[in-house]
């Protein structure tokens, strides 16, 4: 999975990865796109910043599965 992420949450790395327990050094390599994550990362560092995102599910079946990050915040307890 390859994304872009622009931090305009006026946090400084410090104070996000205070957030989420990590590293300066991994908060500056989640804001490159050329540094993969994996999606439990990369869903951690959009609650840090307090994100409110959507993510969509297209099911074999044709439906589609769609999800606030609230709703995925409440599924992940």
């Amino acid at each position: 999975m390859r994304y872009f992420l622009f931090n305009s949450s006026n946090l400084s790395h410090k104070e996000i990865a205070e957030k989420i327990e990590k590293d300066e050094k991994w908060v500056k390599q989640a804001e490159n796109c050329n540094y993969p994550h994996t999606w439990d990362e990369f869903v951690a560092y959009l609650y840090a910043l307090d994100a409110k995102f959507e993510l969509t599910v297209n099911l074999p079946s044709g439906e589609n599965l769609r999800l606030t990050s609230a709703q995925i915040k409440e599924i992940a307890g």
